[in-house]
């Protein structure tokens, strides 16, 4: 999953679907129709984008993040292993806050 150029998840398929650890690619999941939900709007991310035209300092997302900390708005996070998720990557400073689903966050 990339968001803003950028590789911030990635995992088999799998476990991508079933254990999101970037709430970049929680809230796409929960953004994603569902044929077991009733029709109606989709949840949309708050904020826009950043602007990859003016330099920008700590994790690109957190403007938009749910979860995000000063840690966030600091020191861009490097995408480290999942524990307990082989072959699991995240770039992000909560990705252990994260629940099991996309809906948790």
């Amino acid at each position: 999953v990339m968001y803003a150029g950028r590789i911030v998840e990635s995992s088999p398929a799998h476990d991508l679907f079933a254990h999101p650890r970037h709430p970049y690619t929680a809230a796409l999941l929960a953004s994603t129709p569902r044929l077991d939900a009733p029709a109606g709007r989709l949840p949309a991310i708050d904020g826009q984008p950043p602007d990859l035209r003016t330099e920008v300092s700590g994790c690109l997302f957190a403007p938009r993040c749910p979860l995000a900390t000063e840690v966030c708005d600091q020191r861009e996070p490097e995408p480290r292993p999942v524990p307990d998720r082989p072959g699991h990557q995240a770039a992000c400073h909560h990705r252990d806050r994260l629940g099991r689903r996309a809906a948790d966050v």
